[in-house]
């Protein structure tokens, strides 16, 4: 797990993605939760969803990899990590820096299994629920 240690860092890991100039080897599960952490922070769950959508499908292509039945983007997978990254940030103290949030919500959640607690392994990968959002069949979100 990478710690950050400035605003800067964080700044330029969103700003590489969102211009997709970010390293293909540095879109990590982490960096994705780090970007949505950092939409997150700054927009309702709707329209934090709306940017991750359109920004990861775009850097997707970027890195060469394309958006279908059964690669790249995967809208239940975003949808679910911003509940859960909205359910953190409504759980901490707001007077927290984003370098600490990022930090704190890593080092305690960046398992990527974490939807599997809430959906079966074939509902989730169902291409139903790559290209559309499809309700949690283990477990309701609260």
């Amino acid at each position: 797990m990478i710690v950050y240690d400035s605003l800067d860092d964080l700044t330029r890991l969103v700003e590489g993605f969102a211009a997709c100039t970010l390293p293909c080897h540095e879109w990590t599960h982490q960096a994705h939760l780090i970007v949505g952490l950092w939409h997150c922070s700054q927009h309702d769950a709707v329209e934090a969803t709306d940017i991750l959508r359109e920004r990861i499908k775009r850097y997707n292509v970027s890195c060469g990899k394309q958006n279908t039945e059964s690669s790249g983007y995967h809208e239940t997978i975003t949808c679910f990590f911003v509940w859960y990254i909205k359910r953190y940030l409504n759980n901490v103290d707001p007077q927290r820096s984003l370098v600490e949030l990022v930090n704190d919500f890593c080092a305690h959640h960046v398992e990527s299994s974490s939807p599997l607690k809430y959906y079966s392994q074939e509902r989730l990968m169902s291409v139903a629920a790559r290209l559309g959002w499809v309700e949690p069949d283990l477990r309701a979100l609260d």
